[in-house]
């Protein structure tokens, strides 16, 4: 019996432990109130009936004093329980909502955190696809080969220090030509001194050639001269040794006739 009451008022104060209501605080007090009233009023008085053996005084504050008290305490605990049931189900129910709330706070966060983040990636990506459009223009100027263009840098990240380098890039090449300008100039300078040169050396040669050319001519003539001169020599030697072998002729012819006539 002593145990049962150790673990009562054990339980009893690790309910009243944590922090309650005060409808709740008021409940409890007066079932705390019944309970001892039971126990001091009823129970104890029963106890020592029985252990003094007055049985009779026993079942008397049995159905006297501890089963009204009981009743009492009873009623009083049934009270509070359906209390803390109604406290329990409101405070689960609030619970619940909260949890929805919540949930849908987390829902709603999520959300608005996508499309945070997909516009963070549009204008990321708007920031990132314009300079490079940027930068395609102006290499396509510079390979047409206008070097004029004023490059626009803005920021400091990787399309602004790819602009940057294109700027720089755009000046060499500008210098670059002003230096090969500046030495065509001068290479055409001594290009034309030295055609002036080559005019002075190049003029005597080519009267020397004209007047070379003019012999050969001349040349070419007598030679065609003399082979026609040859060519007339050749053909008066041929009549002449037709006409020796002619003559030839005639005298054999004569000779023998002649030589006949005599002895006949």
């Amino acid at each position: 019996m002593a145990a049962h009451e150790n673990t009562l008022k054990a339980l009893w104060r690790r309910y009243q432990a944590p922090p309650r209501t005060p409808r709740e605080r008021r409940l409890a007090g007066r079932y705390q109130a019944a309970w001892r009233k039971y126990a001091a009023d009823g129970v104890a008085p029963a106890r020592a009936a029985l252990r003094t053996g007055d049985f009779g005084r026993a079942r008397q504050l049995l159905l006297n004093r501890v089963n009204p008290l009981y009743r009492d305490a009873r009623g009083r605990a049934q009270a509070l329980q359906r209390h803390m049931l109604v406290a329990a189900n409101a405070n689960y129910l609030a619970a619940k909502q909260r949890y929805r709330l919540v949930r849908g706070l987390k829902t709603g966060a999520a959300a608005v955190g996508i499309l945070i983040t997909a516009l963070l990636s549009i204008l990321r990506a708007r920031s990132i696809v314009r300079p490079l459009r940027q930068a395609v223009s102006y290499f396509e100027r510079i390979a047409q080969g206008d070097l004029t263009t004023e490059i626009d840098i803005a920021g400091c990240d990787e399309t602004g220090r790819l602009l940057t380098r294109l700027a720089v890039m755009q000046v060499h090449l500008k210098v670059m030509l002003e230096d090969i300008a500046e030495d065509s100039a001068a290479i055409g300078q001594r290009t034309a001194h030295l055609q002036s040169q080559v005019s002075q050396v190049v003029d005597p040669s080519a009267q020397q050639h004209l007047g070379i050319q003019q012999v050969a001519e001349a040349m070419e003539r007598v030679s065609q001269s003399v082979r026609q001169v040859a060519e007339s020599a050749v053909q008066a030697a041929a009549g002449a040794v037709h006409a020796q072998d002619l003559a030839g002729a005639g005298l054999r012819h004569g000779a023998r006739h002649g030589g006949d006539s005599p002895s006949g």
